[in-house]
């Protein structure tokens, strides 16, 4: 088809569903003309979050994953679908995004970034393929999204609870999720999420300590809270989530590992081969082991999930980005499976294994 000029997106914007809406906008080279869209409807607001009403916003969503497409920037342009889909996780919404990523390309080019940041993940030179923030968040965002139960209400107010300390007191805040494990029933994704939240408060007492003795004791409470987390996530977690564990548990595992060094005395070797191994990490040969299992699990895991880069959340907002994606994935893999030419981006075994 001809590409559609700014006048003919502004009437198809209203006039069409999202699937087709993003079938129309993934046939469209017209940078200049979806920018002008996109700025038209965000005007003064800071960003897409605050447009309404929803359909609007899906619509906008599809335009600016296209734009970044477009700057041959794939990881963000996934990004935003996944933005797309916890905005509004309805069938629509899912079938456009499958649609999408029925394109091998797309989802192929996710994988080779995060292979390709594999073979440097021994330095400190890592994207945000690997290397996710860990900044703690304080607020819930989907808390609306969820239909209310006595479980979900009692995770939320104890989770906010521990929150209001967030800024004064992370020692009591990281001790507060470690606790908060035991009222949970046993959920897995609770637990795991409770584990890699606790790890990150004792990451930033960390970043504050003089001491190298309590430095070394928040490294390995950092490195146990993040190897109880993987282990808990390859077992009993779907793909999306494995990956979003994973990559904080190695997050987590590689900066810990950067802030020790400088507790580690120098040594007349080391001084003389500084040069050489200041990008090096400092890990043992079993936390060498953990992080090269936590990056194999993330690409076959990524084979199967196109997300994979899920937004740092606290343990409230992580069991409906389980849930939100579980839908999607459930779809994704059957569709999937119908297409021969997916057979050798879904290899059989893992397909099996991860839709039990």
């Amino acid at each position: 088809m001809d590409d559609l000029s700014y006048k003919q997106i502004n009437v198809l914007t209203y006039d069409l569903s999202v699937k087709d809406y993003t079938k129309v906008i993934n046939q469209t080279f017209n940078i200049g003309a979806l920018k002008r869209k996109l700025h038209e409807y965000i005007g003064h607001k800071r960003n897409i979050d605050d447009v309404f009403p929803i359909h609007c916003r899906l619509k906008l969503y599809i335009i600016e994953s296209q734009i970044s497409k477009l700057e041959n920037n794939n990881l963000k342009s996934l990004n935003i679908l996944h933005k797309a889909l916890l905005c509004h996780t309805v069938d629509d919404v899912i079938e456009a995004i499958i649609w999408l990523l029925k394109n091998n390309y797309y989802h192929q080019t996710i994988i080779q970034t995060l292979i390709g940041d594999i073979s440097k993940w021994n330095t400190t030179e890592l994207s945000n393929a690997l290397i996710v923030d860990i900044n703690l968040p304080k607020i819930c965002v989907h808390y609306k999204d969820f239909v209310s139960s006595p479980h979900l209400k009692m995770i939320r107010k104890y989770e906010t609870s521990i929150t209001k300390r967030l800024d004064i007191d992370h020692l009591s805040a990281g001790l507060s999720y470690i606790d908060m494990c035991m009222a949970v029933g046993g959920d897995p994704t609770c637990v795991a999420s409770n584990f890699i939240l606790a790890a990150i408060c004792f990451y930033e007492l960390m970043k504050k300590c003089v001491d190298a003795d309590k430095a070394y004791a928040y490294r390995n409470v950092i490195n146990d809270l993040s190897i109880q987390s993987f282990f808990l996530s390859r077992r009993y977690l779907p793909p999306h989530m494995q990956i979003y564990i994973c990559k904080l548990a190695f997050t987590l595992m590689t900066k810990t590992s950067q802030l020790f060094k400088r507790y580690v005395t120098l040594t007349p070797l080391t001084l003389s081969s500084n040069k050489t191994q200041s990008k090096q990490l400092l890990v043992t040969k079993q936390q060498s082991l953990i992080l090269s299992e936590l990056l194999k699990n993330i690409v076959n895991s990524a084979k199967i999930s196109p997300f994979i880069q899920l937004p740092t959340s606290l343990s409230y907002d992580t069991l409906y980005l389980e849930l939100t994606g579980q839908k999607f994935l459930t779809k994704f893999l059957n569709k999937m499976a119908n297409h021969k030419r997916q057979q050798e981006l879904f290899p059989a075994h893992l397909y099996q294994q991860n839709t039990r």
